[in-house]
């Protein structure tokens, strides 16, 4: 049986990865929120708010793929180029 490594260390970076975030969203999750409402409002602040609920409730990170890519989108500052959107205000 012939196994890349390369892969298989790959894989367990990755589990070790997400373990690691999904400890620290249940641990300071709070920060997160705060981070959402400064930056975003109100509306990313109850976003932030149910992706912690979801994963404090059982969720796994990677099912919420897509709630977590739109609040790294904030937290990069993706909205600085449009100063007339309601984030750059």
């Amino acid at each position: 049986m012939h196994h890349d490594l390369k892969a298989v260390r790959a894989t367990f970076q990755a589990a070790h990865t997400l373990t690691v975030f999904t400890d620290w969203l249940r641990s300071d999750g709070d920060r997160l929120i705060s981070a959402t409402e400064l930056l975003g409002g109100e509306d990313w602040k109850i976003r932030a708010n149910a992706v912690l609920a979801a994963v404090v409730g059982g969720t796994r990170v990677v099912e919420l793929h897509k709630e977590l890519s739109d609040l790294f989108w904030l937290l990069s500052r993706e909205f600085t180029d449009d100063l007339d959107s309601e984030e750059a205000a």
